[in-house]
């Protein structure tokens, strides 16, 4: 997540250097041998159209650069957790904390190889919701698969949240693999 912000605020700043140099072209006129800098609205060598448009086009791209960095900053500071009242105070839990907890947890789940899962919890609400992406191992049916993952969730987060009810699951299977190739044994069907 820090990388796409960092991104983000990369392309804010080249935005800004764009935008400051469409606003110096469209404001300074090329002709720089009378020694002093030109009026903007007098021709002297570019078309006033050129030089307007070109202001306009930099200070449009300094207000976009501008409002995307003081967005993605803002996004990318709102924490992510889940609150809870005990009876000395607040417990707040980082969201970021229980993925990682469930996807650790996720490799003893013998037909999972890879668990990515992605809480959320609306503003005020004890419910979670849970999107994952699961990697699996052929041997066993992936809706059963799906299903073990499903309450392997929900569990989870009741057990280490005391989360009295867990929301959506949702369980995306984004590769099956053999088992053989990976030294992994897949469950036993019964």
């Amino acid at each position: 997540m820090k990388t796409i912000r960092n991104i983000a605020l990369a392309i804010c700043v080249i935005l800004v250097a764009v935008g400051g140099v469409f606003c110096i072209v469209g404001a300074v006129s090329p002709d720089f041998s009378t020694g002093a800098v030109p009026n903007f609205l007098i021709d002297n060598g570019t078309s006033v159209p050129f030089r307007v448009g070109s202001a306009l086009v930099g200070v449009l791209a300094l207000v976009l650069s501008v409002g995307s960095a003081v967005l993605s900053l803002r996004r990318g500071s709102a924490a992510r957790h889940v609150s809870f009242s005990s009876s000395l105070g607040e417990v707040r839990v980082s969201l970021d904390t229980l993925e990682n907890a469930l996807a650790r947890g996720s490799t003893n789940l013998a037909d999972v190889r890879k668990l990515q899962p992605r809480l959320s919890c609306a503003e005020g609400s004890k419910k979670i919701d849970c999107d994952a992406v699961a990697s699996v191992y052929l041997g066993r049916n992936v809706r059963e698969i799906c299903e073990s993952v499903s309450q392997f969730v929900a569990t989870t987060l009741k057990q280490m949240l005391g989360v009295e009810e867990v929301g959506k699951v949702n369980i995306t299977v984004k590769e099956v693999q053999e088992a053989e190739h990976i030294g992994h044994p897949p469950a036993s069907v019964d």
